[in-house]
């Protein structure tokens, strides 16, 4: 049959899939602590200027219809590349590998306008 994959790949592929959901959920989490850390500093004295909103709730909307799609893409592409990777070096862990770093990510991004804006709030006080 052509495109039939081997044993090894099909395991590989239900090790990704099966922590699908859970990575969903985590980027939902990061998201829901980075939006509320971006707004809670935004709202520290000093952060706005009078008149100034913190967000577009229109953008809130989008970001958490449009983070299933991202978190899936994000989880297909670690899924393709830790194969590619496993075919070259088949004596490495790449699944959890890059998952892990994948889990960081995620939280890096979703964590980093809350992190600067905490620092500029910071750096506006010395």
């Amino acid at each position: 049959m052509i495109g039939a994959m081997p044993p090894a790949e099909v395991s590989h592929r239900e090790w990704w899939n099966r922590r699908r959901i859970a990575y969903t959920w985590f980027a939902y989490a990061c998201a829901a602590a980075g939006f509320i850390l971006f707004f809670g500093v935004m709202c520290l004295p000093g952060m706005l200027k009078p008149g100034e909103d913190a967000g577009e709730p229109m953008g809130l909307c989008v970001a958490f219809v449009l983070l299933p799609v991202i978190a899936n893409a994000a989880i297909s592409i670690g899924m393709r590349v830790a194969g590619r990777l496993a075919l070259r070096r088949p004596e490495c862990d790449w699944n959890a590998r890059l998952y892990r770093a994948g889990l960081w990510a995620t939280g890096a991004v979703f964590l980093l306008p809350a992190t600067t804006g905490l620092l500029a709030f910071f750096l506006r006080r010395l």
